[in-house]
């Protein structure tokens, strides 16, 4: 289960200043995780690519 306020917390955090080229793509991201928290299935499978991605780091170290 995602505890959606830490996220959004989170999230909140890692904003970069608006001037930042980052900051764009930032945006983005921020609204696609705000849209894919919003279900029980797609927090499912939020959860499975966030472990994914993980696991994925973990190995390539």
């Amino acid at each position: 289960h995602i505890n959606v306020a830490r996220i959004l917390y989170l999230l909140a955090r890692l904003e970069p200043k608006k001037h930042d080229p980052a900051y764009g793509s930032y945006k983005n991201f921020v609204t696609a995780i705000h849209t894919w928290i919003q279900t029980e299935a797609d927090c499912k499978a939020l959860l499975t690519a966030c472990n994914l991605i993980v696991y994925y780091m973990r190995e390539t170290k």
